[in-house]
């Protein structure tokens, strides 16, 4: 199924994009955006697949209109200079870490696809791609903002409650949804449930955005109260930190707003849903995951089969029961952090905890990274000692963390550059005086420090609207809860 949307809408988005078929893209886009199962395959096809040739396409737009000036360089100098300057900062590292002095690759069963050459070509091609995909969003919002960005945020809400509901479906009947949909990786943990997505931070992570949506803009209080029980249960089953913290970001501007409004009912909504998440996820926490054991031994609802889900870690020391009671010892000390591990890189999980490991002991990588699609090759023997176990001596992937990915790959002074251009179209957001929007520009900042997939192409749609459009750009009503609200049906009502 998923390489025939794949496919499908590889052919489909830009026809529908030059015939101006708008209304279709706007739930098209969401769901190759934010529900993994349409757009990430097996490597290396997932670098081949729909958003990420729409993104280049994108991008290769965005410089002809540079080019043919359709786009102001004069009156963007600052945003442009900077743009530059990271893309020459790049092309170096590049040529540098990539063809001249290649990292040395120690592990020889590394495929060629995961070596320097074309894993920095991949890499580059992947954020050249997140920012032309963020320009075609503009593109096609641009002509009727308000309008546009309606169509588009219904998809998102509509699609990500789906990945909601498929949370809570794999939990309830055992099967492994994206593996069902896409032949890709098993979870990791059994107990962690992801739904449509491809690992349960992840999710978490999306979902915490669409509670800022179902509290802000949904109408309906029947509907919005649903919807967050719904958010709520879908977090608690990711069992993941992230959605947590993110809605303790989201906390401070839901209660302030509805203080100024005297919406002490919307108040009490937002406070039993916070209330209801971070006690779920307390007491799966405190009693070792009890609330998601009493469901753990089921019957496959569609296979009408019996499972007991355990995690990875528990399986292998099953396996070695019948060894001896060295390997069992071996085993077990393995699973047991040692002094190779820096204490801080501890706190992260394995692709990021390799990547900040790397930089606390090779301080001097800090400010230029390792150049593009180097993590692998340069992190693989800093793995922690707690991950060797899984992931023997070798990872493929980069840091999940957008910071840590890009921290890595590019280095402390691309990264400076990059929260530049972020931040001058923060001030330029200031300036016309939205605050609901700027809060939203900054929770999209936060997502993609937190988890660097989701969220990158519309951080970069707001930079690029923002920043080209000014002072004239047309606010978001629909961010906007106590002005005229044009979304009539699903939002709130002033």
């Amino acid at each position: 199924m998923v390489l025939f949307w794949s496919f499908l809408t590889f052919g489909l988005i830009p026809i529908l994009f030059f015939a101006k078929k708008f209304k279709t893209l706007y739930f098209i886009l969401p769901s190759i955006l934010y529900l993994d199962i349409f757009h990430i395959f097996i490597p290396p096809t997932v670098y081949l697949n729909n958003i990420k040739v729409f993104g280049i396409f994108g991008f290769a737009l965005f410089i002809m209109h540079i080019l043919t000036q359709k786009i102001d360089f004069k009156k963007n100098c600052f945003f442009f200079s900077v743009f530059l300057s990271i893309l020459g900062i790049i092309v170096v590292l590049f040529l540098y870490f990539n063809i001249f002095f290649p990292w040395e690759v120690q592990d020889t069963q590394r495929a060629l696809f995961y070596q320097p050459l074309l894993s920095g070509m991949r890499s580059v091609y992947v954020m050249l791609s997140d920012v032309g995909t963020g320009y075609l969003i503009y593109l096609l919002i641009k002509s009727d903002p308000l309008k546009n960005f309606k169509y588009f945020l219904s998809g998102f809400i509509i699609l990500v409650t789906l990945g909601a509901l498929g949370i809570l479906i794999e939990n309830f009947s055992g099967i492994d949804l994206f593996f069902q949909f896409t032949q890709g990786q098993f979870r990791v943990d059994a107990l962690r449930m992801r739904g449509f997505f491809y690992e349960p931070r992840g999710a978490s992570l999306v979902l915490s955005v669409l509670a800022f949506f179902a509290i802000n803009v949904i109408k309906s209080k029947f509907l919005k109260i649903s919807l967050l029980v719904l958010i709520g249960l879908g977090m608690t089953l990711t069992y993941s930190l992230l959605g947590i913290v993110m809605t303790a970001i989201i906390t401070p501007f839901f209660v302030v707003r509805s203080i100024l409004r005297k919406e002490f009912s919307h108040l009490l909504i937002f406070f039993l849903y916070v209330s209801l998440t971070s006690l779920l996820f307390y007491f799966n926490q405190s009693s070792e995951r009890n609330f998601i054991h009493q469901i753990q031994e089921r019957k496959f609802l569609f296979t009408g089969k019996t499972e007991v889900l355990t995690p990875p870690p528990a399986r292998e020391l099953l396996l070695l029961e019948q060894k001896s009671q060295e390997e069992k010892v071996a085993y077990i000390e393995s699973m047991t952090p040692k002094i190779s591990s820096h204490p801080w890189a501890r706190r992260f999980e394995v692709f990021d905890g390799a990547a900040v490991n790397f930089l606390l002991l090779n301080p001097k990588y800090l400010f230029f990274g390792v150049g593009p699609g180097n993590s692998g090759v340069a992190t693989s023997p800093y793995i922690l000692e707690k991950d060797k176990p899984l992931w023997k001596n070798r990872i493929d992937s980069p840091p999940l963390m957008g910071i840590i990915n890009y921290l890595i790959q590019f280095g402390l002074v691309t990264i400076l550059l990059f929260f530049s251009i972020w931040i001058y179209a923060f001030l330029k957001m200031r300036a016309l005086k939205i605050p609901a929007l700027t809060y939203f520009y900054f929770l999209l900042t936060l997502s993609w420090c937190f988890q660097g997939r989701y969220f990158l192409s519309t951080l970069w749609f707001f930079t690029f609207y923002f920043v080209l459009n000014f002072p004239n750009a047309h606010t978001f009503q629909c961010l906007i809860p106590w002005k005229k609200n044009p979304l009539k049906n699903i939002l709130v009502k002033n």
